[in-house]
């Protein structure tokens, strides 16, 4: 779902139906209008509001999506047979329906087909709508509050206020590694540009990518988030950035950890600190090759910080110190339950039951009327 017509006819279909819309990670940004109630990531990256949502529907429409394990968390945010998907391979098969043609020409024709309503799924709507009505985000960080490392801030709250102070129109560039879980849930559209460097799930790959990018979008910020061991593998590109004069913000998200293996060990009772990285301040290894830097480990120094640097032009570097305690919902998932009200949020009526596909109709002659009796409670999703 790459293109402007593709993105109109799922807004189309999303309203005809009265379904919020997700994405996976590479579809982050996707210009999605404002109409639309927009669920943020599906699968590990989901925030609670959008796991208790994809627990309640009864059909998701599949656009161009791969239905790779991570995207519906292993049929734990929602099941295969609840899957109508949209592919160009014909070669693509689904345990439900599959409609095989280009996104925009597919959803059009779905669009055309669906019976008119004056107000389709009000109930679904209004349930969507109250889970929505508080931040989710809030509502993360409410549920979950560790102690933080001395001298640290929370992932989160540094990705929050963030998002206050970066343009609208920037382009970001996010690495991997236990870093990558908190840029793409907690920075939102806004009508900025996502673009994930984390191929084959290695670290080390977004400094020099971040560096092209900058370099392809001129007449844009761009903004780069990286863990700090993965900005080590080419801390060596400081001298190419400054050299070239780069016009780039780049935040190291330094935990001081390979910050992946520090969780899994510890999770697994396994000597932990191993992981750990004793890191020696970036600013100051940043300013030594010539380059404007700032360290941030204080909650109230963030916007101001972010501020600065995103007034200048050339080479930024920020060395955003985050505490290790904090660990992703990704990681942590297994103790999240779906089945609570988000705070704050009215209780939603009690829906009735869809009813469920008959044989024949998941076999595909018909789509139309497998759509539109199980479609009562509906996410759709997008990716590129």
């Amino acid at each position: 779902v790459d293109t402007p017509e593709a993105v109109a006819a799922v807004e189309a279909l999303a309203e005809r139906l009265g379904a919020p819309v997700s994405t996976t990670l590479l579809a982050k940004g996707a210009p999605l209008s404002p109409r639309v109630p927009h669920l943020g990531i599906a699968g590990g990256l989901s925030l609670p509001a959008t796991e208790r949502i994809f627990a309640r529907t009864d059909l998701v429409i599949a656009i161009g999506l791969s239905m790779a394990a991570g995207t519906s968390r292993s049929g734990k945010l929602f099941t295969q047979d609840k899957v109508l998907r949209i592919d160009r391979d014909p070669a693509v098969t689904g345990t439900g329906p599959v409609l095989h043609g280009e996104a925009a020409q597919a959803l059009a024709a779905l669009v055309g087909a669906l019976p008119r309503s004056n107000d389709p799924n009000a109930e679904w709507r209004d349930y969507v709508a109250s889970e929505l009505s508080v931040d989710p985000r809030l509502e993360e960080m409410a549920e979950y509050q560790p102690q933080l490392d001395p001298g640290t801030v929370d992932p989160r709250r540094l990705m929050i206020e963030l998002d206050e102070v970066i343009p609208d129109n920037a382009v970001v560039v996010i690495g991997g590694g236990h870093s990558l879980a908190f840029p793409p849930t907690f920075l939102t559209q806004r009508g900025r540009t996502f673009i994930s460097s984390y191929s084959f799930g290695a670290v080390g790959q977004t400094f020099p990518t971040a560096i092209g990018v900058a370099t392809a979008f001129p007449d844009r910020p761009v903004v780069g988030f990286e863990g700090d061991v993965g900005f080590f593998m080419h801390l060596q590109e400081l001298d190419t950035a400054v050299r070239e004069n780069i016009d780039l913000t780049y935040v190291v998200m330094n935990d001081e950890a390979i910050g992946a293996e520090y969780h899994r060990l510890q999770h697994e009772k396994l000597d932990y600190q191993m992981a750990h990285i004793d890191t020696p301040s970036l600013d100051a290894v940043a300013r030594a090759f010539g380059a404007r830097a700032y360290r941030i480990d204080a909650e109230d120094q963030i916007q101001a910080v972010a501020a600065d640097a995103l007034a200048g032009r050339g080479f930024r570097l920020i060395d955003a110190r985050i505490s290790r305690s904090v660990v992703s919902r990704h990681f942590r998932i297994g103790r999240v339950h779906l089945d609570r009200p988000a705070p704050g949020a009215a209780p939603p009526a009690e829906l009735p039951p869809a009813a469920a596909p008959t044989r024949e109709d998941r076999a595909g002659p018909s789509l139309m009327g497998w759509l539109s009796s199980a479609g009562r409670r509906l996410v759709g999703q997008g990716d590129r």
